[in-house]
């Protein structure tokens, strides 16, 4: 799971850059840095997520942990 991106828009090119990614992979611990909280980290990010619009129309379905 990606969380925390973080972005610029240029308005010359057209393009929006994402950067400075979290990476939650719970199947390895080891990978994706320090910022990895692997399980932990999904369920920290859908303690605090409200599904919206963007949700329902990629039809996204709230994990059950």
């Amino acid at each position: 799971m990606v969380t925390d991106l973080q972005g610029v828009w240029n308005p010359d090119t057209g393009i929006f850059w994402l950067c400075d990614p979290a990476v939650h992979c719970p199947s390895d611990m080891l990978r994706f840095g320090n910022t990895n909280l692997g399980l932990e980290g999904c369920k920290c990010f859908f303690e605090t997520h409200k599904c919206n619009h963007i949700c329902a129309a990629l039809r996204l379905k709230r994990p059950k942990f």
